[in-house]
């Protein structure tokens, strides 16, 4: 647990699970994962965000995502807030992930950061007897829209 407590902010949680489930529950592949964070947000008329840095079992970072994205309906107001993402199902390969936590005033200040606040492992999906079940190269694995369009009538 990372006490993080100071003039601007205070965080209380933060977790991932897959969407349906508890967060002690194994997460799939092909489920959507939500990630959340709770924090006290201690001055008006202040700006705190929330950045998320993804990273593989190696170190490297995937991607980064965060609230700096929330222009409309910002509320800069003291108080308890949550924010979440839902990360989509079948973005990840399996295998284990960290996350790197950035705490944003103003959106320019980075005023806290905590590399591997959190990590999450991935099982595989469900696959049929007789389907490979080797690992596909990489930390994500999206599934495009492919399509086959049949050339010759």
């Amino acid at each position: 647990v990372y006490d993080i407590d100071n003039e601007d902010i205070r965080l209380q949680e933060i977790g991932i699970h897959a969407k349906s489930k508890n967060y002690e529950d194994i997460m799939r592949i092909d489920e959507p994962l939500e990630l959340n964070v709770r924090f006290r947000k201690k001055k008006v008329e202040e700006r705190i965000d929330i950045t998320l840095h993804i990273k593989d079992d190696q170190g490297n970072k995937l991607f980064s995502t965060g609230t700096g994205s929330i222009n409309r309906n910002y509320d800069t107001s003291p108080g308890d807030y949550m924010v979440s993402v839902v990360l989509p199902a079948n973005f990840f390969n399996w295998g284990n992930f960290f996350v790197d936590l950035y705490i944003v005033k103003d959106q320019k200040k980075a005023i806290k950061i905590i590399n591997d606040v959190i990590s999450f492992a991935l099982s595989n999906e469900k696959i049929e007897l007789g389907q490979w079940m080797g690992k596909e190269p990489g930390a994500i694995k999206p599934i495009f829209m492919w399509e086959q369009i049949k050339l010759d009538n």
